[in-house]
């Protein structure tokens, strides 16, 4: 008996996991969702002022959901795909659907590229 409610809840769960990670509709034109956490997403903001140092990716992030906290970080990799530095952002007070303002600064001016390590609502 126990057995058949845990893997129902299983199932529900998942099936509940892969409509939200298909449902694009809560999104703006031009928005990607974070690989890891389909309930946000994220549009490369080219008109933001970086600080004037190092490497910086702006962004614009939306919810789908109320988050009290947002919380996103990611790694700058060099030309040799090395972690070359880390950063992370924080937002407060969102809600679902407005457009927040956010970016990973690194120290490095190196060439190379961002990748995302983390994008936790709470």
């Amino acid at each position: 008996m126990f057995y058949a409610r845990a893997k129902a809840l299983f199932k529900a769960e998942r099936a509940e996991l892969l409509r939200t990670t298909r449902d694009t509709s809560w999104m703006p034109a031009g928005f990607k969702k974070f690989a890891l956490n389909p309930y946000l997403a994220y549009k490369k903001d080219s008109f933001s002022r970086c600080d004037n140092y190092g490497t910086c990716f702006p962004f614009e992030l939306v919810s789908n959901k109320f988050c009290s906290s947002i919380y996103i970080a990611g790694n700058f990799f060099n030309k040799n795909d090395v972690v070359s530095d880390s950063s992370s952002d924080t937002a407060r007070g969102i809600s679902p659907g407005t457009r927040v303002k956010m970016k990973l600064q690194f120290s490095t001016a190196e060439g190379g590229y961002v990748e995302f390590t983390d994008a936790n609502c709470q």
